[in-house]
């Protein structure tokens, strides 16, 4: 089998995902991330200019900086303020210089290396973390189906890593820098066969330089339903994590904690069905685990289901399990979580988005204990117990008739409510240093310090993510602190600066309105996207294609922004 065979055996990959032919193109690395645009004209000119071919977003470049020809390949600076070096050494004002394919080039604060054999049919970027989770906490608000992929790439240069990253994805696809050597992959419409298909191409296309690649998968809806979760679901599969929340010891210290624990202790022995509460990634799940694990049922399987994660077939047929041809699909019979969970716990998560026709038949097995698979006329006993959680008022809910009162509850035979890390302010340093010992053992280093400057950013924000998003924050600044010294450089500050935690006059934390980058960055998008409608004359579809989210998305951004929907001219 040759090399080419044994990467890509049973591979499949779609047909926008596909290496496109070889031809030449320029990679961009500038401050605002990377990019790829292909070869197609004899002469490019490059500045931060609108007017330049590729605008760059780079302050240190004049308008138009540097003009790049390709036949011959020569690179000619344009009387730049800041000036231009060719392979290190500066070159004269407005004289061709030739160079060779692979020559780097430096004008301002950016690289532009021209590339062959790996070009792609549309620029692509390689976005910064923060803007790839605000795109794909998008996607999730859309719907559809899509995968994330975190891989980790070894043993080559990070152009060249790069650079094949953006080739092997699609038009509509979103690519990331989680950190040096570190990558992330938002594939829509892509199931797991699809993400495993776009990894293999990149073993694929970094196999010759002798790479080494690893990669963690989550798919939505299944595996989550917001960036968060589904990006530190991937990074624990990558580094071959169970999927707990918490780092390999609870972190217990706030008052609150100690008696929520305390609680929990007294509850796990009885069959009591409980309903935990809380904000999303405060640890519902990591409490319900710990309910079971102290409860007679803990030799038992614990099964976990996200109700959010699923259609309401499609929950049915999970929670229940269905006969061979109950659907269309269902090529042999198979037992629900409820069967297979026989004698442990069922843990229900997001139970507040399970739809009402769900909902009564969950009743009737909470009343009958006994249940009925899709496609059957038989009952089954079952004996498991029931651990719900959500983030939602399910009071509410049952106000607005979303939710039945009646498997309230019989869900709440106790309620145990988890505070969000903002109101247990103590524990934050603890989980922060527990998270970096463990992210650094995986690194095969010692344990990072933080600065105290550091510190003093984790004490100010709000953490409206929680615990989670404490632990990818910690997770990411390990990958990025390579002197053993966690420093605010380390940190993401323009999103740890954009809800600031104060002191009431009470004593009890409050946020505090984001500073103007928040407002900055709202006005530049608003901006884009009216743009966009002017070029697309009013027409949606298109307008949200040119900035490459969904019309969905689009519309929501109208309406947020205060904008007219427009009419097609």
């Amino acid at each position: 089998m040759t090399e080419r065979e044994r990467f890509t055996e049973g591979v499949t990959i779609p047909a926008d995902r596909r290496a496109p032919q070889d031809r030449r193109r320029v990679l961009v690395l500038s401050p605002g991330g990377a990019q790829t645009y292909p070869v197609d004209r004899p002469r490019l000119t490059v500045g931060r200019s609108v007017d330049a071919d590729l605008q760059v977003e780079d302050a240190a470049l004049s308008r138009i900086h540097v003009s790049l020809s390709f036949e011959p390949l020569s690179v000619t600076d344009l009387g730049s303020s800041n000036g231009t070096r060719l392979r290190g050494q500066p070159i004269a004002a407005n004289t061709p210089q030739p160079f060779e394919v692979g020559d780097v080039i430096d004008c301002g604060h950016t690289t532009l290396v021209v590339q062959e054999g790996m070009s792609v049919e549309v620029a692509h970027r390689i976005w910064a973390h923060e803007h790839y989770l605000t795109r794909v906490q998008d996607l999730c608000a859309d719907g559809e189906p899509f995968a994330v992929v975190r891989a980790r790439i070894e043993g080559v240069p990070q152009t060249m890593a790069e650079s094949t990253l953006t080739s092997i994805v699609g038009q509509r696809d979103l690519a990331a820098r989680y950190a040096p050597g570190e990558y992330e992959l938002a594939l829509r419409d892509a199931g797991l066969e699809d993400a495993e298909d776009a990894v293999a191409a990149l073993r694929f296309g970094l196999s010759r330089a002798g790479a080494t690649v690893s990669a963690g998968v989550a798919l939505f809806p299944q595996d989550g339903s917001d960036a968060e979760a589904l990006s530190s679901l991937a990074g624990r599969r990558l580094f071959g994590e169970s999927s707990g929340e918490e780092p390999s010891g609870l972190v217990i210290e706030s008052r609150a904690m100690v008696q929520l624990y305390e609680l929990a202790e007294r509850v796990a022995p009885s069959d009591l069905s409980v309903l935990v509460l809380g904000e999303t990634g405060v640890g519902k799940e990591v409490l319900a685990r710990h309910v079971h694990a102290r409860s007679k049922r803990a030799a038992k399987p614990f099964v976990a289901i996200n109700c959010g994660g699923f259609t309401e077939g499609l929950l049915e047929s999970e929670l229940f399990g269905h006969e061979r041809g109950a659907f269309t699909g269902a090529v042999q019979a198979k037992p629900g979580l409820l069967e297979t969970a026989e004698g442990g716990t069922v843990f229900l998560d997001e139970l507040g988005e399970m739809s009402p026709a769900t909902q009564v038949k969950l009743l009737r097995v909470l009343e009958d204990r006994t249940v009925r698979r899709l496609g059957s006329v038989e009952h089954t006993k079952v004996d498991a117990r029931l651990i719900a959680a959500t983030n939602k008022d399910l009071e509410d809910l049952i106000r607005r008739g979303a939710f039945r009162e009646d498997l309230y509850y019989r869900l709440n035979g106790i309620a145990l409510v988890v505070p969000p890390l903002r109101e247990r302010r103590d524990e934050i340093q603890s989980f922060a240093r527990a998270f970096a010992a463990a992210a650094a053992e995986r690194e095969g280093r010692a344990t990072p310090r933080f600065a105290d400057e550091a510190i003093a950013a984790f004490m100010s924000y709000a953490w409206p993510g929680n615990v989670r998003e404490l632990k990818n924050v910690v997770e990411r600044a390990v990958v990025l602190a390579r002197d053993g010294l966690i420093a605010r450089a380390h940190l993401p500050m323009d999103r740890l600066s954009a809800s600031i935690v104060f002191a009431s006059p009470r004593g009890a934390p409050e946020a505090r309105p984001a500073a103007s980058l928040g407002e900055e960055i709202d006005s530049l998008e608003k901006q884009r996207i009216l743009d966009a409608l002017e070029d697309c004359g009013g027409n949606q579809s298109r307008a949200a294609e040119q900035l490459g989210i969904s019309r969905k998305t689009l519309l929501r951004r109208l309406d947020r922004y205060g904008v007219p929907r427009p009419r097609k001219r």
